[in-house]
């Protein structure tokens, strides 16, 4: 299963070769800025290098798999024309998967810095 989620993962990224800000985008919705070893994007909480694709692949199998296919779960719904409503119901599961990694990512960031 988790070689099929990086795959598909990897792959939405190829698709997106042509668009950093939109790499970009999903780089900061799993919260990659956590795992990456860049002061700059540590610091402010995003993806800061030049190379979001490349990041992407490095550290995306570190992210748990529920997340990543909230992500493109989304992203696949929204291109069949699925309601928002309804894209979201299917993939409650996985958005609390996401949800979660996103605050412990937060939240150790936090404890790393002496922050409460």
């Amino acid at each position: 299963m988790r070689h099929d989620v990086d795959a598909n993962a990897a792959a939405a990224m190829r698709r997106l070769a042509a668009n950093r800000p939109a790499q970009r985008l999903l780089c900061n919705v799993l919260c990659l800025w956590h795992l990456c070893p860049r002061a700059a994007c540590q610091r402010s909480k995003a993806c800061r290098g030049r190379e979001p694709a490349a990041c992407f692949t490095a550290r995306s199998a570190l992210v748990p798999d529920g997340a990543k296919l909230c992500l493109f779960g989304n992203i696949a719904l929204q291109g069949e024309g699925v309601p928002r409503a309804e894209a979201d119901r299917r993939l409650a599961p996985q958005a609390a998967i996401l949800d979660a990694w996103a605050a412990a990512c937060h939240e150790a960031r936090g404890k790393a810095r002496g922050l409460p």
